[in-house]
């Protein structure tokens, strides 16, 4: 789950440019399916970066997924224009190749930190994998 202060974080970090790292794959996912549709979210993540793909769903679907992740949001009162805002968990989560949870970062971190440390997560993803170390290897080749 992301917002503009996620999104703007992961952009500044310049991990998705860096050669050095490998195929990263930012991820965007709404928790508003009401005024978030397909189009509106494509359109929402090609402002930030081609790379950056976007999901919406039902709102039974966003639950789902944010029960998963542990995420909060919830939509305040509607005003005289029937406009609300909705209030939701701010959090960038690092999940390896296997799709399993590594860390997240709050935005209480610089771009810099979080760069620091999803580039040694990935080092030390990297040097489990070649020592043999991760669970079910020889079941994913």
């Amino acid at each position: 789950m992301c917002s503009i202060c996620s999104v703007k974080l992961m952009r500044d970090t310049a991990l998705e440019k860096d050669a050095s790292q490998p195929n990263l794959q930012p991820l965007f996912i709404s928790v508003d399916p009401e005024r978030d549709s397909p189009k509106v979210i494509k359109d929402y993540c090609s402002e930030y970066s081609p790379h950056l793909i976007g999901f919406t769903g039902s709102e039974e679907e966003i639950r789902e997924v944010c029960k998963k992740f542990r995420v909060y949001f919830g939509k305040g009162e509607r005003d005289e224009n029937n406009d609300y805002i909705v209030d939701h968990t701010i959090i960038i989560y690092l999940l390896n190749p296997r799709g399993e949870f590594v860390n997240y970062f709050g935005r209480s971190l610089s771009a810099d930190n979080v760069y620091t440390a999803v580039a040694q997560h990935i080092a030390r993803y990297n040097e489990l994998q070649q020592k043999g170390k991760l669970d079910n290897e020889k079941d994913q080749k």
